[in-house]
C-alpha cells in the first residue's frame, strides 16, 4: 500500500498547512507517505496520479479551499467513483458539514469515501444529516510541547494579563478585545496577529488612545514556540463573528499552554470550550459581557486558577499522538461508527 497526502504545506504557515504538515508528519511515523504538495504539483496532475492509481493505493486530500475541494472530489464521483473508497477528506475548518447538506451529489461522493474526518462532534453532526455516515471525529491537534506545561498563578497585586492572537479584524473581533481594554484598564492586553487593511486605519487610532494595549505583530511560528509564547498570559480572548470557525488551533494550542479562553457563544466554540470548566462562553454580543467576565476573573484568583487546569487537562485529546489513530484504523481497513 503507497500512501499519498495530497494538500497545502508550509510556508506560508497557516491552519490548514499547519495541520497536513502535522498529520503527515505523524503519519509517517507509522506507514510510507508520498506528499503530492500543491506548491509543487498541479492539481491536474493530482486528478491524473488517483484517476490512475492502483488498487491498493490510498489518497488522504487535505485541501483547504472548499471550492476546489468540492470540484476535485465531484470530478471523481463522475469519471472515476470508485477510486473514492480509496479516498480520506480531511475536513479544514467548519464548513464542510454544512456543504454536504446543501450538494446532495458531493455528499454521495463523500459518502462512497473510506473516511471523512471532521474536527467536532457537531460537524460529524452535521455530515450525519446529509447521510455521510462515514464521517467521524479527528480533532484538530499538535504535538505535545517538550515544555512550558502547566502556567503558573499570579499573585492579585499583579495585573491580569490578556491575549488576542488571531486575524486582526472586526470579524474576528479585534474591536471587542480594544473595547474590553478600555473598560477595564487594569488588565494588560498584547495583541498578536496580521492586521486587515481594511481595519488598519480604524486599529491605529484605538490603540493609540489605550496604554493598557500593545500590538506585538505576527508571531513567527517558524521559529518560535507558541506554546510558551501563549503561557505568559492568564487569559486568552476569543471574541470572533466569523460564521465559519471550525477549531482554531490557538483554541487548541492555549489549551496546551494552560490558559483559559473567553469565546463567543459563535459556531462550535461550546464544543472546545466548556463553560466554567476550561474557560468561559460570552452568549451576550456586547463589550460590558466581555469586560464583566474579565473583572471577575481578576478579582477571583482561585477560579482563574481553577479554569487553567481546566484547560491544561482538556488538552489531552487534542493532542497529535492520542488522535493518529483515527487514521491508521481507517488507513487500515477499519470500518467508521
Amino acid at each position: 500500500m503507497t500512501v499519498y497526502y495530497l494538500g497545502q504545506f508550509p510556508p506560508p504557515y497557516g491552519g490548514v498547512t499547519v495541520k497536513n504538515a502535522l498529520l503527515c508528519e505523524e503519519l509517517s511515523k507509522h506507514v510510507a507517505i508520498e506528499v503530492l504538495s500543491f506548491r509543487e504539483t498541479s492539481l491536474v496532475h493530482m486528478l491524473r496520479k488517483v484517476l490512475l492509481s492502483r488498487a491498493e493505493d490510498v489518497f488522504v486530500v487535505g485541501f483547504g479551499n472548499k471550492d476546489l475541494r468540492r470540484r476535485f472530489v465531484k470530478v471523481l464521483g463522475t469519471v472515476r467513483p470508485a477510486v473514492l473508497g480509496r479516498m480520506l477528506l480531511i475536513g479544514m475548518g467548519g464548513r464542510l458539514g454544512h456543504e454536504l447538506e446543501e450538494d446532495a451529489f458531493y455528499a454521495r461522493c463523500c459518502a462512497r469515501m473510506r473516511a471523512v474526518c471532521l474536527e467536532t462532534e457537531g460537524m460529524v453532526a452535521a455530515a450525519h444529516r446529509a447521510a455521510v455516515r462515514n464521517a467521524v471525529v479527528l480533532r484538530n491537534c499538535r504535538p505535545r510541547p517538550e515544555s512550558c506545561s502547566c502556567a503558573v498563578s499570579r499573585e492579585r497585586s499583579e495585573p491580569l494579563r490578556a491575549v488576542f492572537l488571531s486575524r486582526v479584524s472586526t470579524e474576528k473581533g479585534a474591536d471587542i478585545v480594544l473595547e474590553t481594554a478600555r473598560l477595564v484598564p487594569g488588565v494588560e492586553f498584547d495583541i498578536y496577529g496580521p492586521v486587515d487593511d481594511a481595519y488598519a486605519e480604524s486599529f491605529k487610532t484605538q490603540m493609540e488612545s489605550l496604554s493598557n494595549v500593545r500590538y506585538c505583530g505576527v508571531f513567527d511560528n517558524a521559529t518560535g514556540d507558541i506554546i510558551c509564547e501563549l503561557a505568559q498570559y492568564d487569559v486568552h480572548l476569543f471574541p470572533s463573528r466569523w460564521p465559519y470557525e471550525g477549531v482554531p488551533g490557538v483554541l487548541v494550542e492555549t489549551k496546551m499552554a494552560a490558559v483559559p479562553s473567553i469565546v463567543s457563544d459563535a459556531c462550535y466554540n461550546a464544543e472546545i470550550v466548556v463553560d466554567g470548566l476550561s474557560g468561559i462562553l460570552v452568549s451576550e454580543d456586547c463589550t460590558e459581557a466581555w469586560a464583566r467576565e474579565l473583572r471577575a476573573l481578576d478579582d477571583d484568583r482561585p477560579k482563574l486558577d481553577r479554569l487553567k487546569r481546566g484547560a491544561y487537562e482538556s488538552a489531552e485529546e487534542y493532542y497529535t499522538d492520542a488522535c493518529i489513530g483515527v487514521l491508521l484504523e481507517v488507513l487500515n481497513g477499519g470500518s467508521v461508527s
